[in-house]
């Protein structure tokens, strides 16, 4: 069964309806018990939970990682 210990949630999940942001707080609301990383440089520390600016400096490799989509980043 698919069972991740651990997910990063990588992009702009600051603003309030993206998608992103609905997965985060779907899987903070709804009692996710793995590790949740943030990985977003325009993102400030939120009480409990750490934001990464960049992947490579979670520590460990997430078991699944959620990444932003947008046409914007693509073209980065």
């Amino acid at each position: 069964m698919f069972s991740p210990r651990s997910i990063a949630v990588v992009g702009d999940c600051g603003q309030a309806g993206s998608p992103l942001q609905v997965i985060l707080q779907k899987l903070l609301e709804g009692g996710y018990p793995g590790r949740i990383d943030i990985v977003d440089p325009a993102r400030t520390d939120e009480p409990g939970r750490r934001a990464h600016a960049a992947i490579d400096t979670l520590g460990a490799a997430p078991d699944l990682a959620v990444l932003d989509g947008s046409e914007a980043l693509l073209e980065e």
